[in-house]
């Protein structure tokens, strides 16, 4: 119970759809290359509390020699360096969260790791108070595999805010329709994906799910400010085979126009709560009007060996929108009062029953002694 009485209340910010005549394109910048990346694979760690089987240089071995241009290491609450990592390439980052509910987030060039949490259950204004205490520390935050256990509901992502990122792809769980309810409450979060893989030997949890990035070189500032624009391709495959690549998603005319380095088997567009707004097949390219989208458009493309999700183009009237909760101060004044307040009652009843159960013990042993 002790956590709790630091909780915080908050105010949401009040969203609304994607609006405007212009549209953020996250893969305006064409310049650099494509990058295979995985930002959440676990080591040997804690003693081997948290199922690491390998070391961090194991790890990165093993991602090497799967064609991985990097090979993050998100230990839980330990930012975890690979010896085999040049000094400007390294990114830290770690895996946040101490609770049941496996309500886990990810800090992408942290600063520091956040020990604080809430182990039980967690409210909206839980999971708002983590991510705020979390984001003072890092560039960029996701939230991690929300699917997990429910730990994440989609609803809740019409009201959280101050993330920047949903993994949809984990080997896990698959998460895109919180992704899809975050887009269409009008929150600007892009997606990415990981393997989250704790055995690396293991083909089953290895090599499945990775994130492309577009950058000019693995520098670690590039890699994270290509992640923050959303210029990078969350894929689903195996054994890391990549047999396709976006080549451009261009704006023109009021009509997006894509380009892939082979046909697909198939291209969807989605937009709103998951609607499919049209479909093709056995194509490298396409020209949709983009009159027809109410606020967002993300693109999916099935291939016969993987399946990439495309962050979304979206609606602005210039920029994205910002959105940030207003901690509440009186209230949660009031909540740590009460919290404190129940959290004495219990140390004391606590107190009086071990009280008692002494005594019971001491009248037992006198009365055995006569």
């Amino acid at each position: 119970m002790f956590p709790y009485i630091f909780t915080n209340v908050y105010k949401f910010p009040a969203m609304k759809p994607f609006s405007g005549t212009e549209w953020y394109n996250p893969y305006a910048d064409t310049s650099g290359r494509w990058f295979k990346t995985n930002f959440h694979a676990h080591a040997q760690a804690w003693g081997g509390l948290t199922n690491g089987t390998l070391t961090p240089e194991q790890v990165d071995s093993v991602y090497k020699s799967l064609g991985y241009d990097f090979a993050g290491i998100s230990d839980y609450h330990k930012i975890t360096r690979s010896k085999n990592i040049k000094d400007d390439e390294f990114i830290p980052l770690y895996e946040h969260g101490l609770n049941v509910w496996k309500r886990h987030q990810h800090p992408i060039g942290a600063k520091e790791v956040v020990n604080f949490d809430y182990p039980l259950f967690q409210s909206l204004h839980h999971k708002q108070d983590i991510i705020e205490r979390l984001r003072q520390t890092t560039k960029l935050l996701a939230i991690n595999h929300p699917e997990f256990l429910e730990g994440y509901h989609p609803d809740d992502f019409q009201y959280l805010s101050n993330y920047t990122h949903i993994e949809i792809l984990n080997h896990y769980r698959t998460s895109v329709h919180h992704w899809d309810a975050a887009l269409s409450a009008g929150y600007p979060a892009f997606g990415y994906g990981n393997d989250d893989s704790h055995n690396q030997t293991r083909k089953d949890e290895t090599g499945r799910y990775w994130t492309m990035v577009r950058a000019g070189s693995l520098l670690g500032n590039l890699i994270v400010d290509a992640l923050r624009k959303g210029n990078s391709v969350a894929v689903k495959g195996n054994n890391a085979e990549l047999d396709n690549e976006l080549r451009y998603l261009r704006v023109e005319n009021d009509s997006m126009k894509l380009r892939l380095m082979t046909p697909a088997d198939s291209i969807l567009l989605i937009g709103n709560y998951g609607e499919v707004l049209a479909s093709f097949h056995k194509t490298d390219s396409l020209v949709f009007p983009l009159k027809k989208v109410k606020t967002y458009l993300r693109t999916e493309v099935y291939n016969p060996k993987t399946t990439f999700f495309l962050n979304p183009l979206i609606r602005t009237d210039g920029i994205l929108p910002a959105y940030k909760p207003v901690k509440n101060a009186a209230f949660s004044f009031v909540v740590r009062i009460v919290g404190i307040a129940v959290y004495a009652f219990y140390l004391v009843f606590f107190f009086r029953v071990v009280r008692r159960m002494y005594r019971y013990m001491m009248n037992k042993t006198v009365v055995r002694i006569i």
